[in-house]
């Protein structure tokens, strides 16, 4: 399994392959420009347009994972042995 990040989804990647280091499940990553000094925006992010930005990534990842759902629920319990149902 691979994973591509772009922008605000490479910093996420990027942290989630620092966090698991060694264990990490993905065979190969790659990251598109992730946002600098994201620390320095986020507070404006979440609080610009009514917190709308952060709405519509939970809506778009909820999307993205009912899409791929059998994919990664047999994933995950082959080689972790988590029932994702």
């Amino acid at each position: 399994m691979f994973a591509i990040g772009c922008s605000l989804g490479g910093n996420l990647l990027t942290n989630l392959l620092g966090n698991l280091g060694e264990d990490c499940y993905l065979s190969a990553a790659f990251i598109i420009h992730s946002a600098p000094r994201i620390w320095e925006i986020e507070e404006t992010i979440s609080n610009s347009m009514y917190g709308r930005h952060d709405k519509n990534f939970g809506i778009k990842m909820k999307n993205l994972y009912k899409k791929h759902f059998d994919t990664l629920s047999g994933h995950y319990q082959k080689e972790k042995g988590i029932n994702l149902k």
